[in-house]
């Protein structure tokens, strides 16, 4: 069950991601994470309502702790992809942010076989390849590992905070995380001097892409309830080989041999993660 809801999470996340990137071509890459998280905050408490639940105020507060991880996070990594190198920012962050949740998986105990183990190296390794880009922008290696690394930190958190929902509180936590990254990233844009105005053309899409995220962050708050951390964090982090394949399957951009090679390796990993 918790390995379906994170290869759930993957999908969902991985088609928002591209939907993301898509938006942001036309629109600030700010502006259209902040209608995301101001959509997806209606979406989620709607969804949660049907769920149900009762949340505990620890929820609450690892909810807005996750919000401004990914605020901070994300807003990171697009910055590092507009001001330095694609190509070692995407990998960093990919690799760093599962990182984290293994480092406190390890540190808790959590058991898992051999075999398990051996799974999450592979998926972690699958989505090092499957990261790794030929585009890049002018920037030193210094400068793109330090916004990778501030993304991967911030992302790695909110993976950490989103396992830590109370057995019967549904996907509640997830709710004051859209508040809180809304309100980070508001700030932000006032600070930058950014319009949060969006183009109407491009309204469905953050729409859709809001309900994608807030579904892929409620799976994921679940998965993690129902099985071992270390496994459904590895699993979920595969979203980027979903985006590289709508990239291909939409945009008709070529996927690289190295890319290639990392989803048949986060397959092979998914196996063996399953079979353990």
């Amino acid at each position: 069950m918790a390995i379906a809801l994170a290869l759930l999470v993957a999908l969902f996340a991985g088609v928002s991601d591209f939907l993301g990137g898509f938006s942001s071509r036309s629109m600030p890459a700010m502006a259209v994470s902040a209608a995301a998280h101001a959509c997806g905050f209606v979406f989620t408490v709607a969804f949660a309502l049907v769920i149900g639940g009762s949340p505990i105020w620890a929820d609450l507060w690892w909810g807005t702790a996750a919000g401004v991880g990914s605020a901070v996070g994300l807003t990171a990594i697009y910055t590092g992809y507009a001001r330095s190198t694609v190509a070692i920012v995407a990998p960093v962050a990919g690799v760093g942010s599962v990182c984290v949740p293994l480092l406190w998986a390890a540190l808790d105990g959590d058991h898992l076989s051999s075999q398990g183990w051996a799974g999450v190296g592979l998926g972690v390794f699958a989505i090092l390849l499957v990261s790794l880009s030929h585009g890049a922008t002018q920037g030193s290696a210094l400068k793109a590992v330090g916004y990778g690394l501030v993304g991967a930190i911030g992302l790695g958190f909110l993976l950490l905070a989103f396992s830590r929902s109370s057995d019967g509180s549904g996907i509640w936590i997830v709710a004051p995380s859209r508040l809180s990254g809304l309100a980070v990233l508001l700030v932000m844009l006032r600070l930058t001097h950014r319009s949060f105005t969006i183009q109407r053309s491009v309204l469905p899409t953050v729409v859709l892409m809001a309900a994608l995220s807030s579904s892929a962050n409620g799976a994921y708050a679940v998965a993690t309830r129902e099985g071992s951390l270390a496994t459904v964090a590895v699993v979920a982090s595969m979203f980027p080989a979903i985006t590289v394949l709508m990239a291909w399957l939409v945009l008709k951009e070529r996927i690289r041999s190295i890319q290639l090679t990392g989803i048949v390796v986060a397959m092979l990993a998914v196996g063996l993660i399953a079979a353990s």
